[in-house]
């Protein structure tokens, strides 16, 4: 930054607004890391809201994390970032931007990320989203934010990273507002994930919605700008999440009345799945496999699908294949070598596809390279 009044000003102010946010956001951890995210990012990524919240934990029994945010909160490569995307800090390669943030409990600056050994595992994500410069910054309660650059070229500085270690323990010290959140043990996993989700994205729209008029009242409109595309994809997944909701109650109600129903071949369902990303059985073309439920329902389950395997491809090949069908059902194999790790049940996109499928009256099996659906025929 040129001007060092204006930098020294602008990171004073930040770490003050991070101390008055350690009280304000009492119980909602996510509501605080958001809100302490989004100040952080007011310095070190003023031209570009680009950031993200990873959440720690264990999947399949090994260590990994669930992209709890981000923004962009999703883009053509990776429809389904953001929305509970999870990895393995060590499979099938180690994330060393990740653990070494972790192992040091400092913040880890990646900068060059094309160039840098500590990234090197981003393999072609780095040029699909035009990456220059990433921050890692670990807390204590299990949690990281990432910082990265791709509008603005010009590395972290030594000030910046200076700036980032302090805003870490400032934000460490507001955990003690915070007990550790644990899930309802008389509420199913489903329920605890759905609310979970809605909650969450009803958060990131209050949040920000201050954080738009501040900006739009400072004139701003570069971060204001920032701001509203935060608040639509966030107002865009929440709606079509409760459309999702509406429908299958009034399916499940209302199930006898074949005017909720509508009776369509199952590979004009399947027409979502392009042919540049996924190979598809010529089967699902040459048989005539009668599907006879909420058409609204069926295209929001494959509809997910595709963005759940786009989303955890890994630069792996996608295939949606035939396994079985008789004169009741038909079994679809929807095969991924890439995704391993969303075997665990904490994936909440997993979640919604299985939900949809039962609501239908069919099931759902989860494997080490791929997943199948059982739906009922007509």
């Amino acid at each position: 930054m040129d001007n060092r009044v204006d930098w020294e000003m602008m990171r004073r102010n930040a770490l003050d607004t991070l101390g008055k946010l350690q009280s304000e956001n009492q119980g909602s951890v996510y509501k605080y890391l958001l809100e302490a995210a989004a100040v952080i990012a007011d310095v070190v990524c003023q031209r570009e809201q680009r950031f993200s919240i990873l959440e720690l934990m264990s999947v399949s029994g090994k260590s990994g994390y669930k992209i709890i945010f981000a923004n962009p909160l999703q883009s053509e490569d990776s429809p389904r970032h953001g929305v509970s995307e999870i990895g393995r800090l060590y499979e099938p390669q180690k994330k060393l931007a990740l653990t070494e943030a972790i192992e040091s409990g400092g913040v880890i600056v990646a900068n060059d990320v094309m160039n840098n050994p500590l990234t090197q595992y981003l393999g072609s994500h780095i040029e699909k989203k035009q990456l220059k410069h990433m921050a890692v910054m670990p807390f204590k309660r299990g949690y990281l934010l990432l910082f990265d650059r791709a509008v603005c070229g010009e590395p972290f500085s030594g000030e910046e990273n200076q700036f980032l270690n302090q805003a870490m323990r400032v934000v460490n010290y507001g955990f003690r507002w915070y007990p550790k959140q644990t899930t309802d043990g008389k509420t199913s996993v489903l329920k605890n994930a759905l609310s979970h989700r809605t909650r969450n994205q009803m958060l990131v729209l209050a949040g920000f919605q201050k954080r738009l008029e501040d900006a739009i009242e400072q004139g701003n409109d570069e971060r204001a700008l920032s701001y509203a595309e935060i608040i639509a994809q966030a107002g865009k997944r929440l709606s079509e999440d409760l459309a999702l909701f509406k429908e299958a109650k009034e399916y499940l109600l209302e199930s006898k009345d074949s005017g909720r129903k509508t009776t369509r071949k199952l590979s004009e369902y399947l027409a979502v799945f392009s042919k540049e990303d996924f190979q598809l059985d010529r089967t699902f073309f040459e048989n005539e496999f009668i599907l006879n439920h909420s058409e609204k329902l069926l295209g929001q389950l494959f509809e997910r699908v595709k963005s759940f395997m786009l989303g955890n491809r890994q630069d792996h090949d996608l295939g949606v294949g035939l396994i079985s069908h008789g004169s009741d059902s038909v079994t679809l194999e929807f095969r991924c070598t890439g995704f391993k790790s969303v075997k665990s049940d904490i994936d909440e996109s997993l979640f919604f596809i299985r939900w949809i499928v039962e609501t239908l009256g069919g099931k759902t099996e989860v494997l080490d390279d791929y997943f199948t659906v059982t739906l009922p025929l007509a």
